[in-house]
């Protein structure tokens, strides 16, 4: 089968479920090649917001602790360049596999700097299902899995400073595509929270206003408390950055996640 010509093209014939291996090999060469981390700062702008606001968090399909842009369906359908085309107005090939990796990018600068206040805010991109998956027991009462992850029945998430604070201190990491994924692969390359390391002890002290002092092996040890504290947090860190991608607001310009 001949690869589409166009991004209209591609669309039209994936009906919903066009994957990398039909992409041209220079743009399969580019989202190879792609590292988000590999400059300190970026542009955010109209475009990027729109984007952002159709991204779809999972747990981890690896490490089911952590939250991950769904390698699957990272901006709602399995074609993502569609999706980024529709959104940001693009029909080249090279702008929206471009912007795609932008996107990547722009994730933990989003996190890092958008705003968004303590409320209830509704989730618009996942399923009651989805969401519901996310209280790691199929056998509790809907109430009770709603709850164990900050939802009420509406779907709505009750956001806090807590949640912003723990936000601002996630590790990112990247999943980068081979050659054979870039290949065979129905996954597209996506940011991730690092479920080992998901949380920078140095952020979380000054985001969370902890003091973590090392122990003689260099280790920072928690109190019970705030053990306690960044494990009920974490249960909810992924209706949270659903949340907060979906409702924060980020002013257009140039942001640097360190010195430049």
């Amino acid at each position: 089968m001949d690869r589409p010509a166009t991004i209209s093209e591609f669309v039209a014939r994936a009906n919903g479920g066009a994957f990398a291996r039909e992409l041209k090999p220079e743009i399969q060469a580019m989202l190879m090649a792609w590292d988000p981390f590999s400059q300190s700062e970026w542009k955010f702008t109209n475009q990027h917001r729109a984007i952002l606001r159709l991204a779809r968090f999972l747990l981890d399909p690896a490490e089911s602790t952590a939250p991950s842009l769904d390698p699957i369906r990272p901006f709602g359908t399995p074609n993502p360049l569609g999706d980024i085309g529709d959104a940001a107005k693009v029909r080249t090939w090279e702008g929206v596999a471009q912007l795609y990796c932008e996107a990547q990018a722009m994730i933990p600068v989003f996190f890092q700097f958008a705003r968004l206040a303590p409320a209830p805010y509704p989730i618009s991109n996942l399923s009651m299902r989805e969401l519901t998956w996310l209280s790691g027991d199929p056998a509790l009462p809907l109430a009770a899995k709603l709850d164990r992850i900050g939802l009420d029945s509406s779907r709505r998430f009750e956001f806090t400073g807590e949640h912003l604070a723990l936000l601002r201190s996630v590790n990112w990491r990247w999943i980068g595509w081979s050659e054979e994924e870039a290949r065979e692969s129905k996954i597209w390359p996506v940011v991730f929270v690092d479920a080992k390391r998901s949380y920078s002890v140095q952020l979380l002290q000054k985001n969370l206003g902890w003091e973590l002092d090392p122990d003689e092996h260099g280790y920072h040890r928690m109190t019970n408390d705030q053990r306690q504290t960044i494990s009920r947090l974490h249960q909810q860190l992924l209706p949270a950055c659903q949340v907060f991608i979906e409702n924060a607001e980020l002013d257009n310009g140039c942001y640097a996640m360190q010195p430049c």
